[in-house]
């Protein structure tokens, strides 16, 4: 299994790159998302409103301004079979 350590998921039908992302921007409910490669004043690519919007402003505060790099992992071979149950066998 490949990790994606920069794809996070803001929505029930989007995901994003956020090495692709050049500004995160909150205003009252709305959360704005700028991509990279877009115009400087293009209007933002996604925007979040209400209990979506705080979530995540909530998730990228936390995560970016901590001291350790943003990592989101997906659980390789190695913790899956430490996992009862976890493996390719059906029963």
């Amino acid at each position: 299994m490949i990790n994606k350590p920069y794809l996070v998921r803001v929505s029930d039908n989007e995901i994003v790159n956020l090495e692709n992302v050049r500004k995160i921007k909150r205003e009252g409910e709305q959360l704005f998302i700028y991509m990279s490669g877009e115009p400087k004043y293009s209007p933002p690519a996604i925007v979040l409103e209400g209990d979506e919007a705080k979530a995540m402003w909530i998730y990228f505060s936390s995560a970016m301004m901590s001291f350790q790099p943003l990592k989101i992992t997906n659980p390789g071979r190695e913790t899956l079979d430490k996992i009862p149950n976890s493996n390719d066998e059906q029963h």
